[in-house]
C-alpha cells in the first residue's frame, strides 16, 4: 500500500487573505482617522484609493488561489473564503447596494403648504 500524495496550500490564497484583511484595517483605520481625528481630507482619499487597489490585489490573488484549489492540486479552502469575505466587507459601502436615502428637505423649518 502506498502513502497519499500530501497536497500543499494554496500559498496565493493564504496572502489573497493576507492582504484582504491587512487592507480592511487599514480602510477602517483611515475612515476613523479621518472622522476622531485631524486627518486631512485628501491625505485620506489617497489612502481610501491605496486600499482599493490592495483589496483589488488581494480579489485577484484570491480568485488564482481558488482556482488553483478547485483543480485539485492545492489545500486551503478556507483561506478564499475568508479573503472573499474580507474584501466584500471592504468594498461593500461603495459598491452602490445599500439603502438610498431620500434628499434632505431645503428648508426644513418652514412649511408654506
Amino acid at each position: 500500500m502506498t502513502a497519499p500524495f500530501p497536497l500543499k496550500p494554496s500559498r496565493a490564497s493564504i496572502w489573497g487573505r493576507r492582504l484582504a484583511l491587512y487592507f480592511l484595517l487599514l480602510l477602517l483605520l483611515t475612515a476613523a482617522l479621518h472622522y476622531f481625528a485631524p486627518l486631512g481630507t485628501k491625505a485620506a482619499i489617497n489612502l481610501l484609493a491605496v486600499c482599493f487597489a490592495g483589496l483589488a490585489i488581494s480579489l485577484s490573488l484570491t480568485l488564482v488561489g481558488l482556482i488553483r484549489i478547485w483543480r485539485g492540486d492545492r489545500r486551503g479552502s478556507s483561506d478564499p473564503v475568508f479573503a472573499l469575505i474580507f474584501a466584500g466587507i471592504g468594498w461593500h459601502p461603495f459598491s452602490g447596494s445599500g439603502r438610498k436615502r431620500p434628499a434632505p428637505c431645503a428648508h426644513p423649518g418652514r412649511n408654506d403648504a
